[in-house]
């Protein structure tokens, strides 16, 4: 990558440029370790085609920095309420921080006037592109609004060893052509489809939607401040850096007309309309589509991708875009759910890939199976507008196994207004049991109460049967593989042929659970 210096710059300079990049390596070598060479997908872009650099004036902002020059952050005792800095898998190495320096290559204004290119400029973002002004123009100012979000989240970025403010440069192309004839694109071996980012650059295509157009050029925005510290090496797996780029690109404009837009970002579509372009939802779900099965004795397993597959302990390229589905669903589910969020909130304070898999690698180990469990009961139900308040799965407290109804009925109540619940049952390979349901609740409230019985009613339908209707699906003991919804309505004989755990629910979107309410009486007894 060329320094962002002019070429034609003095002896000094470049001898203070070798220096700084001298400490830099040095202070890798401590903060990141040694690690292996980057694959030839990681190699950075070759140089650019150089313009002749013009340097860019002086923001109001870089006079007023800091006079700090100290660059490494040196351990301090915690405070009693704050989070503990270090945590497991983090090392005493990993607290020497310092960011990349800022080496991106200078613009050349008149070159870009030439090639119709137009800088766009925040204090975090430059932003060149041929699109009109009416498209790009305000989106340095969104990139503004990330960074403070990313902060929040990551905690605040250490100084850069050069003493440069972050800002990124993107690179927003209509026409490619153009772009090359400017020297502003990389090599052709640093290929992409969508977007692709390299330290503080980032190149994207454009797309028609206005809002992918935003959410690519966020997702790149992510990785660049994700990979200052360390840069392109020891990069954690896949599955974190493009699934929390995912889950912080997910945005929406709360105030489209003001200037600029207030955005808030790792939201949850509740739409299709809004988030044109994105489909991670049906992304996934097509992956594994099944409409529900009438047949107890053998319910057809979905082909849900399984935890381990999703955030495997060792370092997976994408080879698939429904692995970028995937990536978002599990780091949004893991953010949001109230038994995950906390143990998985130390990964932000981490920084490489050592020290990112060695802590999920515990915390998976602490957490499973009930964390393959949830994240296949979440998949299972995951739709636009999903309802976090109704819709995670519920736990029982109170197992049961085929061996305890020997000697009578077990009880237990579906609540209609919540999705996927734990019955407390256990069946072994081979075993079966008799289920039976009785009671009337509502599955609706507009434009009045629709009441139902557990058969359900015949007027709508939802994933193949009847709304309402009480269904089962089977889980196998080890989280790595469900069924399909099995019809049960007023009563079924389920049998299995691996260990399971049989859950309930009033058939019904995760989207619309708010709406219903009641109870329905269940009774499990041997056939």
């Amino acid at each position: 990558m060329i320094p962002r210096t002019n070429p034609l710059c003095d002896r000094t300079s470049q001898t203070k440029h070798k220096l700084w990049t001298f400490v830099l390596c040095i202070l890798w070598s401590l903060a990141c370790g040694c690690g292996q060479a980057p694959s030839p997908a990681q190699n950075p872009p070759a140089t650019l085609t150089s313009p002749v650099s013009e340097k860019p004036a002086a923001r109001p902002d870089d006079v007023a920095r800091t006079q700090n020059k100290d660059v490494l952050a040196l351990p301090t005792s915690t405070p009693a309420n704050e989070e503990p800095q270090q945590t497991a898998g983090n090392t005493e190495t990993a607290a020497l921080k310092v960011r990349l320096p800022d080496e991106r290559p200078g613009l050349n204004a008149a070159r870009l006037a030439q090639a119709g290119i137009r800088r766009y400029e925040s204090r975090r973002l430059i932003l060149l592109s041929d699109l009109p002004e009416e498209i790009v123009a305000h989106l340095p100012a969104i990139a503004d609004q990330l960074f403070d979000r990313l902060e929040s989240h990551f905690g605040k970025l250490p100084a850069s060893i050069d003493d440069s403010d972050f800002q990124v440069t993107g690179h927003l192309i209509d026409n490619e052509q153009a772009f090359r004839a400017a020297g502003l694109m990389p090599s052709e071996t640093f290929t992409f489809d969508h977007g692709r980012h390299w330290n503080y650059q980032f190149w994207m295509f454009d797309t028609e939607q206005d809002y992918y157009r935003r959410h690519l050029l966020l997702h790149e925005f992510t990785h660049c401040f994700m990979t200052c510290e360390c840069g392109m090496q020891q990069l954690p797996a896949s599955w974190y850096m493009e699934g929390m780029a995912e889950f912080f690109a997910t945005h929406r404009l709360v105030n489209q007309q003001g200037t600029p837009a207030r955005v808030e970002f790792g939201v949850f579509p509740e739409s299709f309309e809004d988030f044109e372009g994105w489909g991670r939802i049906s992304e996934i779900r097509r992956s594994f589509q099944r409409r529900g099965s009438a047949d107890a004795a053998n319910p057809e397993h979905l082909t849900i991708t399984t935890l381990e597959d999703v955030m495997p302990d060792h370092a997976k390229n994408f080879t698939q875009y429904s692995q970028y589905a995937t990536s978002w669903a599990l780091c949004w589910f893991l953010q949001t759910h109230p038994d995950y969020r906390d143990p998985f909130r130390s990964l932000a304070t981490l920084r490489t890939g050592d020290e990112i898999s060695e802590t999920v690698r515990q915390l998976r180990g602490h957490l499973q199976p009930r964390l393959g469990t949830d994240w296949l009961l979440f998949v299972e139900s995951l739709r636009e507008h999903y309802d976090v308040n109704h819709s995670f799965p519920v736990h029982s407290k109170t197992p049961l196994t085929a061996n305890d109804l020997k000697t009578g009925i077990a009880k237990f109540q579906v609540q209609a207004d919540l999705d996927w619940q734990d019955s407390g049952l256990r069946l072994a390979a081979g075993e079966s049991v008799n289920v039976k349901c009785t009671g009337h609740f509502s599955v609706n409230d507009q434009p009045h109460l629709w009441m139902s019985e557990p058969q359900g009613v015949s007027i709508e339908y939802f994933s193949g049967l009847p709304l309402g209707q009480v269904v089962a699906t089977l889980v196998s003991d080890a989280g790595v593989s469900m069924t399909s919804r099995i019809s049960v309505g007023t009563g079924k004989t389920i049998r299995t042929s691996q260990n399971v755990s049989v859950w309930l629910q009033v058939n019904d979107s995760s989207a619309s659970r708010r709406n219903n309410a009641g109870t329905v009486d269940v009774e499990f007894s041997l056939p």
